[in-house]
């Protein structure tokens, strides 16, 4: 038994094998952190973006309805305030 232990001891056959495999290990954490990382930027990116193209999508409606209310004296209900219409 101990010339056994002694001998898987001695032998370097799977060392290269441990050493990628560390390597291996490394990369995806340093990707998983980096992803992370990066991963609330581009949530904040896609809000914005939506949140912008569903206000002008609401601004045009209500601009071109305001053409066919206008007639009937109905434009300020369909006024929009420039305030909502800021992206920050």
């Amino acid at each position: 038994m101990i010339r056994i232990l002694r001998g898987l001891w001695s032998r370097e056959e799977g060392q290269g094998l441990a050493e990628y495999t560390l390597l291996l290990c490394l990369l995806v954490l340093t990707g998983v952190a980096t992803m992370s990382g990066m991963a609330s930027r581009i949530n904040n990116i896609c809000f914005r973006t939506s949140a912008g193209m569903a206000m002008a999508s609401a601004h045009a409606s209500l601009s071109a309805g305001s053409s066919d209310n206008a007639s009937q004296g109905n434009s300020a209900e369909n006024s929009v305030n420039k305030n909502e219409l800021k992206l920050y």
